[in-house]
């Protein structure tokens, strides 16, 4: 009917909104037939028990959670995961479609790229082609050109003497001769003298030059070597026009041609020389010089012809290759072109597939989600009887169904829709309340403004419009309420009406309410069950059932109907009010309940019921229910407690904020030492003890006497110590507090103790990185950024890192190093239990303090940066200017010197040649190498190549083409004119100097007659050589001694020799003119510096004037006192006493590695405080080679013999090394049921699940029955 007014509407041309209107009506009424045949067929399974059906129904069906106040409406959650699952699968689908666009795309390109390809590749073969047979050509003509030579040399071999003299004996010569000499002539370079053209030459000239050039004896040389001759073309057009055309030449050449017909005639096929290659065979020319000329003139002429065309063959190749490279380049992109887009071909494939991968996942996705959403449908939908699906199961009593349909979605208790009622329905109230109680102080306050006269004014009439709205309001929610209520029937007392326990004990679990009312009367469901067998109903309903049948709906009514006849007034069973648990198993016990009667046993007892386990269940239940609510009274006295203390600590809260205030922290100590709050915050600022303690770094003083930081002195309490990462109510922490005033110190505490320095406040996500950099802390970032812990990634509430905070700020430096710690480089703190250290900044390895208090009496008297005057002034990684000002600014200074002598451009350097001595810039090197060393190489004009420093000296001395005047200056020459007053020396080349000194010169040199080497005297000057320079002549010693003593020996004999020479003493006494006989009497006795033995018997030979130094501080023998025991001993026994004898000194616990501990009490430390000591473990276990410091954490958590509780419950206490055996006989461990039912259930409880709850002891029992 609504799909015929439907088509009549659109037959009717309504509007567009009326025709989607009913649509989406039909829609709707198609869904809820879908959903009620869904449903029958739902019931129709779990009557029938037909599990496959419901895994079926179930397959996609989500899991549902333990929570049991959802905070959205599943329905809403669902549907609008169904939308986003829809959303997504189009998205996939546009993208599929795009990808498979691409994809044949990709494949055109492919196909045009091979293609351009294979063009490509056949250009290539036909160059290829093309270029082998030009270097086959290129080939063949060196070949017919190699045949030619050695048939020409074989030819010019046959040339003799007497042919030559006899062409050269005829004089005249026949025209042949002539053209054949004349063109051997301008092959061989050789024209006649006295004219320029030669053009103008006459026979006779060229008859004289050919006469000449058959005279040479080169010219054999020359006609072997023709091939390396080069003839212009000028020549050889000249010889072709004069000489080859000519009749008399052609005369001659007969041979040559009959040559090569013959070669014509015996090679018809081509054979494997060339016909132009060919001439004449030598024997045939024996004895006849000019046919050898003449065919030596045309075998010239075929070379030159071979040759052009190689050129011309070479110059095509150059072509080709040229060519040839170009399209082997354009093949190898186009190739490589074509196999990478071949090669992506697979990668768009598995991009196709991996997109259509994903749209078939996002199509079972949205499947799924849609299914989901139907089940969760199905499951809540209430039949016109008022079941669900798992008030059905649970009336039919099938727990694994139960089971099955709770954990996919089913409610056990309030479903989501009456819960949402009921909060809107208490909302509306309250606001009601809430406006209520405004109106009447607003109206209170008139009144008495007023003088307690009643006003109406428009508020009052505005409030009673309101409260009539409000009344239609609630009725509302209470008739949708009350309507849900009376439409939707309750699985637990379906469940209990029905006599299944089991099932009501799962819907408890599982979030169902023991205090839950039923507004729908519960039926009894068994086979040939009546409804009129069950209470007083109305007769309208009655006569609804008869007529209908059964499974119909009864709802209750709302009002409570109390017996009359009753004197205890006490409350019947009334089918027209909401039933309690306890009315309706009080329905069941009064209209079900029956003996139960066992085939085996016969009946039992008249206490055991059908119902008597259901009774016990839900008295149990009320029971619990009960002591629950008594525990919340008692927790509820409890926090009264709480309060009264709380009032208590109010007054020592006061105190310690005005103690906080004033930073007074001895007296914050002894107030939580009085039970005060550890962690109490002020009204201002919200400020802890700990956190005021970490605004400055202020010093207290410890029950030692020690001067400590007010933050180690709160943290290192005994008891009541605050919290170190404590957040208060504002969002700040201790270390967040430190990092805003940037006290390191403090901070370096609070992690010490435990404080995390990635703690973010819950009130804005703020971490102690973000404060600092937040508040330009650069030192505080660099101490925490040290941690490798610190993680600079982690945002606040608003999406903000602390890098963020930093560039918002302006902090350059502060960001910067943040980029840096965010690309893995951190800074240089290291973390110590003595404080703040951190590590040079230029890499050397020192450590030492950042910043250091001088502090006494709990006040800081002086600040001091060890780790900055470090760096500054002693760091041998520091950065440091170059000296020479060559412009580098970052060098270590321990690389400074190294700068200086190897790599500084203004360096001073020697020069690479080894004898120039010269220093200069390292980058004048070009220059001083190139323009100015002397020991550059040069050639001179004699063409010998040398150093310019030698080349100086060679040209004046050394070179045998330089001009030197005669060395001995024999005489002058004349002026060469008349005005020129000085004279010109005799100049001569230094290779004729030898000639003319030893043969013209009058001056000529002499030899010295003392032997000496030197014979290159004048003979003016050898008197004075030989008295005066000569090395050999006898000269008389200084000391006067009366030898003979050569001039060369003088020196020698003087300093070594002479017995009366006097030397300077050795020992530097002062005595200069010590005679050398008398040097040994004078070292021994007399000397100042003379050697002595010492008189302490060490053994030593010391000077005499140190000896006394030596016997106070050197000598080993002295007497020494030890400064730790005060005994007295020698020197050279000090180091064996200081490290075995005395007894104060320190010394080293070998187990443990504990220094600074004097060998005294070595004894006690090794027996009693040692953490390598060996102890025996307190439950005599069998480890024997057991650590002090290991002994707690064995006899705790290792030892096999230790107590321990049984982990299964059982409450008894037994060794650890009988854990397994305890295991296997405990009443507590899990086993599966002896029947065979495959539930697991605890040893004390077996025995009564085998006897009376066991599914299959129920179903033998029935079977029996």
């Amino acid at each position: 009917m609504v799909h015929a007014f439907a088509d009549s509407g659109n037959a009717t041309n309504k509007e567009s909104k009326t025709e989607s209107k009913w649509k989406e009506i039909i829609h709707l009424l198609e869904e809820q037939a879908e959903l009620e045949r869904a449903q029958r067929e739902l019931f129709i399974a779990i009557a029938c028990s037909n599990y496959d059906h419901l895994v079926q129904c179930f397959k996609h069906a989500a899991k549902t959670s333990n929570h049991s106040l959802p905070v959205a409406n599943p329905m809403d959650a669902l549907q609008e995961l169904v939308h986003e699952k829809e959303k997504q699968a189009e998205a996939v689908r546009a993208e599929l479609d795009e990808t498979i666009h691409v994809f044949n795309e990709c494949i055109a390109e492919t196909e045009a790229k091979r293609v351009e390809a294979v063009h490509l590749s056949s250009q290539v073969d036909d160059s290829c082609r093309r270029l082998q047979n030009v270097e086959k050509a290129e080939e063949a003509s060196d070949i017919d050109s190699s045949a030619l030579e050695a048939d020409m040399l074989a030819m010019i071999r046959e040339i003799t003497a007497q042919d030559i003299a006899l062409l050269l004996n005829s004089h005249v010569p026949t025209e042949t001769s002539l053209v054949v000499v004349k063109a051997l002539s301008l092959l061989c370079g050789v024209v006649p003298r006295g004219r320029r053209n030669a053009t103008e030459y006459t026979d006779v000239e060229w008859w004289k030059t050919a006469q000449a050039l058959l005279m040479d004896r080169s010219l054999l040389r020359r006609l072997r070597g023709y091939r390396q001759q080069t003839i212009s073309p000028d020549v050889m057009a000249k010889v072709r026009r004069e000489c080859l055309k000519t009749p008399a030449f052609a005369a001659c050449s007969a041979a040559f041609k009959d040559s090569r017909a013959a070669f014509m005639n015996n090679n018809n096929e081509g054979g494997e020389r060339s016909l132009n290659s060919r001439i004449p065979p030598a024997e045939t020319l024996r004895g006849n010089i000019v046919g050898i000329l003449a065919t030596w003139v045309q075998g010239v002429e075929i070379e030159y012809k071979a040759r052009s065309e190689r050129q011309v063959l070479v110059e095509r190749k150059r072509q080709l290759e040229t060519a040839l490279t170009m399209a082997r380049e354009k093949q190898q992109h186009a190739n490589f072109e074509a196999q990478v887009e071949a090669r992506s071909l697979p990668a768009r494939q598995e991009e196709v597939e991996a997109v259509r991968a994903q749209s078939s996942a996002a199509e079972k996705e949205l499947e799924v989600a849609k299914k989901r959403l139907n089940t969760y449908k199905l499951l809540n939908y209430a039949a016109l009887s008022g079941h669900t699906p798992l008030t059905f199961a649970c009336a039919v009593g099938n727990e694994a169904i139960v089971h099955m349909l709770i954990s996919h979605g089913a409610s056990s208790g309030h479903q989501f829709e009456e819960q949402s009622l009921c909060a809107s329905f208490i909302q509306v109230l309250v606001r009601d309340y809430q406006f209520r109680k405004k109106f009447e102080r607003e109206r209170r306050q008139q009144e008495l403004s007023a003088g307690g006269i009643k006003l109406r004014s428009d508020a009052a009439t505005e409030a009673l419009v309101r409260n009539v709205a409000h009344a239609f309001i609630v009725g509302h929610y209470k008739r949708k309420l009350f309507h849900f209520r009376q439409t939707h029937r309750v699985a637990l007392h379906e469940a209990i009406l029905n006599g299944y326990p089991e099932i009501a004990a799962i819907l408890l679990s599982k979030e169902a309410k023991v205090w839950q009312k039923t507004y729908v009367l519960p039926e009894r469901v068994y086979p040939g069950a009546l409804l009129e067998k069950l209470a007083p109903i109305s007769p309208q309903a009655h006569d609804v059932v008869k007529r209908r049948g059964k499974w119909k709906l009864q709802p209750l009514a709302s009002d409570q109907k109390k017996s009359q006849g009753d004197p205890g007034n006490s409350v019947e069973i009334d089918y027209q009010r909401p039933m309690t648990v306890t009315d309706t198993l009080n329905c069941a016990l009064k209209y079900y309940d029956n003996r139960l009667f066992k085939a085996t046993t016969g009946w039992e007892p008249p206490d055991v019921t059908f119902y008597s386990s259901t009774a016990d269940f839900v008295n149990d239940a009320l029971a619990k229910m009960e002591t629950t609510r008594h525990q919340w009274q008692k927790e509820l006295a409890i926090r009264r407690n709480v309060m009264r203390k709380t009032a208590e600590l109010k007054e020592k809260h006061t105190a310690l904020e005005a103690a906080i205030i004033s930073r007074d922290f001895v007296k914050v100590s002894s107030l939580l030492d009085d039970g005060a709050f550890a962690d109490f915050e002020t009204s201002e600022g919200a400020l802890s003890a700990l956190m005021a303690a970490c605004i400055e770094e202020v010093y207290v003083e410890n029950e030692d006497g020690k001067d400590v930081l007010a933050v180690e002195y709160l943290l290192d309490r005994v008891m009541n110590r605050p919290l170190v990462n404590y957040e208060s109510s504002h969002g700040a922490t201790p270390l967040g507090t430190s990092a805003f005033y940037g006290t390191l110190k403090c901070a370096q505490v609070l992690i010490e103790r435990g404080a995390n320095p990635n703690l973010a406040a819950r009130l804005n996500g703020r971490t102690a990185l973000m404060a600092a950099a937040d508040n330009g802390k650069e030192d505080f970032v660099r101490f925490l950024l040290a941690y490798s812990e610190v993680d600079v990634y982690l945002h606040d509430s608003k999406g903000k890192t602390a890098l963020d905070y930093a560039q918002t700020r302006g902090f350059v430096k502060i960001a910067g190093i943040l980029e840096a710690a965010m690309g893995g480089s951190r800074g240089r703190v290291v973390s110590t239990i003595s404080g703040l250290y951190g590590g040079c900044k230029w890499g050397c390895g020192f450590m030492t303090q950042f910043e250091d208090h001088l502090v006494k009496q709990a006040k800081v008297i002086m600040d001091t940066n060890p780790l900055e005057i470090h760096e500054l002034h002693h760091c041998p990684k520091r950065h440091v200017i170059c000296p020479n000002g060559c412009g580098i600014e970052k060098l270590w200074a321990d690389e400074l010197k190294d700068h200086l002598d190897h790599s500084c451009a203004l360096r001073l350097v020697s020069c690479t040649n080894q004898k120039c001595i010269v220093r200069y810039p390292f980058e004048n090197r070009a220059k001083h190498l190139q323009d100015e060393c002397e020991f550059r190489v040069v050639v001179c004009e004699c063409g010998e190549s040398m150093t310019y420093q030698r080349n100086v000296l060679h040209a004046k001395t050394q070179c045998v083409m330089r001009f030197v005047p005669c060395p001995l200056q024999c005489f002058e020459a004349e002026t060469i004119t008349s005005d020129s007053p000085q004279p010109q020396i005799f100049q001569l080349r230094w290779q004729d100097v030898k000639t003319h000194v030893t043969g013209d010169c009058p001056h000529r040199n002499v030899r010295c007659r003392n032997g000496c080497p030197i014979n290159d005297l004048l003979l003016k000057n050898r008197p004075h050589h030989e008295t005066i320079v000569c090395l050999l002549r006898r000269v008389a010693c200084k000391w006067s001694c009366q030898e003979t003593v050569i001039a060369n020996t003088q020196a020698i004999h003087e300093q070594d020799e002479c017995d009366l020479r006097q030397l300077m003493c050795p020992n530097r006494c002062g005595r200069n003119n010590v005679p050398v006989l008398q040097m040994e009497e004078h070292i021994s006795t007399s000397c100042s510096r003379r050697l002595m033995l010492c008189p302490l018997g060490c053994g030593r030979r010391v000077p005499l004037h140190t000896l006394d130094m030596h016997e106070a501080q050197e000598c080993r023998k002295r007497t020494i006192t030890c400064g730790q025991c005060q005994q007295t001993m020698l020197e050279e026994d000090r180091a064996t006493h200081q490290s075995t004898q005395c007894l104060n000194r320190l010394a080293v616990c070998g187990l443990c590695g504990q220094t600074n501990l004097s060998h005294v009490q070595m004894g006690h430390h090794r027996k009693e405080e040692c953490r390598m000591r060996q102890v025996t473990c307190k439950y005599q276990c069998f480890v024997k080679l057991l650590l002090a410091h290991e002994k707690e954490r064995h006899e705790m958590w290792e030892c096999t013999f230790r107590p321990i509780w049984c982990p299964l419950g059982c409450g008894e206490v037994f060794a650890c090394n009988t854990l397994k055996r305890h295991q296997r006989s405990c009443p507590m461990r899990f086993v599966v049921c002896g029947n065979g039912c495959g539930e697991e259930l605890r040893e004390k409880d077996r025995v009564e699940h085998e006897r009376h709850y066991c599914s299959l002891n129920k179903a033998q029992s029935r079977i029996s029955r």
